[in-house]
């Protein structure tokens, strides 16, 4: 590949994770687009550095708890169950114009490959108002690209979840700069229920989830949304979509008012359920049992249940809240975190085959390829430096058909399904 098209990949690369940063928070934690590099899956675990040693310590334990009470899981079984995906993080909606680079078609076509290969079944994809308005600049453009997005990922017999909310429109992290402030809760819901019916009819997805997120939608428009907003929102959009090729539903974080949830047990016809599940737990609650509860009580409601985003949130439960999402995803990229990545997979494994969910998609694809050396990485890193340094790392283990321990994991845990032998 000639050197000046790696430099444009690169660059892709670069801006697709930095804009996926910022879409998220502290209080409601969920990333957005790529990361890292480090030691190959044979590589002996790099030693976890001090500060962050009562974080891994706490995590690891937690997992482990988990694994223990779950323990048949690990038993052996027919194969079946979920189907996994991840998160196609270079056509995360919140990179905005990078997404009309011609070089970004290119970037997803490895990028799908490689996850392919990994042996995953499905990706997930962000497509954000206001990328698809009538009035916004490009329009046309991004319905194109999503159009041959869909397109790309039929071909390699992937299943597709689109997911929608809205754009993040802090300048450090995010390609799109748009002001929420003209919008009514009204308004905006009209707006997010055409984009949604654009996508349903042209872009014609397996699942499309109107929304997963409310409050960090709340967070990002600063609008006044209530879950009765949601719900009307959720019933309208619908109506509006009536029959679809595409399997219809919305949902909520895991960590989220609950209040949120039973908005969604208030609407009738929604095909599925879409969790996104980061934290563990809070000083007050276990967002991991909440997850198994929602699922089990979708499931008797004869509703599909999808995690479509779900990475191991490395904070304790003090910090939740408290410590800025700026630092807590900081924490992500370093190659000590492998060996609980790894784990986090098989403990979603387990939560997705015992509650019979029907999808999983884990967020930080990119560390399936690559992390950083903490101890080779400048500490005066800014989050956006940090995160173009991942991506160069993730970009070289692309090219090379390289897989971080975590990537080996996945493909490890993805083979031991499909043969029945359930980890």
């Amino acid at each position: 590949m000639p050197r000046t098209k790696l430099t444009l990949i690169a660059i892709v690369l670069s801006l697709s994770v930095a804009c996926a940063l910022g879409a998220r928070r502290a209080a409601s934690p969920s990333p957005s687009q790529q990361p890292p590099n480090g030691p190959g899956p044979s590589a002996a675990p790099a030693p976890v550095p001090r500060e962050y040693q009562a974080v891994y310590d706490w995590l690891e334990s937690a997992i482990a708890e988990y694994r223990v009470e779950h323990a048949a899981c690990q038993d052996s079984g027919a194969p079946g169950g979920p189907s996994f995906g991840a998160e196609l993080l270079p056509a995360n909606g919140n990179r905005g114009a990078a997404l009309l680079d011609p070089t970004t078609i290119d970037v997803i076509r490895l990028y799908l490959d490689s996850l392919q290969n990994i042996g995953v079944q499905g990706v997930t994809v962000q497509i954000p108002v206001p990328l698809l308005s009538a009035d916004f600049p490009s329009s046309e453009e991004y319905l194109d690209f999503y159009r041959q997005l869909g397109e790309e990922v039929r071909r390699r017999d992937l299943s597709l979840l689109v997911e929608a909310g809205a754009v993040f429109p802090d300048p450090q992290f995010s390609g799109v700069n748009f002001d929420f402030s003209g919008f009514t809760p009204t308004t905006y819901y009209e707006e997010r229920t055409r984009e949604l019916a654009l996508i349903a009819a042209e872009v014609r997805p397996d699942y499309l989830s109107f929304g997963e997120e409310p409050s960090t939608e709340r967070m990002i428009t600063g609008l006044p949304i209530t879950a009765g907003d949601y719900e009307s929102f959720l019933s309208n959009t619908l109506q509006a979509i009536g029959e679809s090729e595409s399997l219809l539903g919305a949902g909520t974080g895991t960590w989220e008012d609950p209040a949120y949830y039973e908005a969604l047990r208030g609407v009738p016809g929604l095909d599925f359920i879409d969790l996104h599940v980061y934290p563990l737990r809070s000083e007050r609650a276990d967002f991991f049992a909440r997850t198994a509860e929602i699922g089990r009580e979708a499931t008797a409601n004869g509703q599909r249940v999808l995690i479509g985003e779900t990475w191991l949130y490395k904070v304790l439960p003090s910090e939740l809240g408290r410590v800025p999402y700026q630092e807590a995803y900081a924490r992500d990229p370093f190659s000590f975190w492998a060996p609980l990545d790894s784990e986090y997979l098989r403990a979603v494994g387990c939560i997705a085959r015992e509650g019979d969910f029907e999808y999983v998609s884990f967020f930080w694809s990119g560390l399936f390829f690559s992390y950083l050396d903490y101890d080779e990485t400048p500490r005066d890193l800014t989050p956006v430096e940090l995160v173009q340094a991942t991506n160069r790392a993730v970009l070289a283990e692309l090219l090379a058909g390289g897989l971080s321990p975590t990537g080996a994991a996945y493909q490890e845990l993805l083979q031991d399904l499909a043969s029945g032998q359930v980890p």
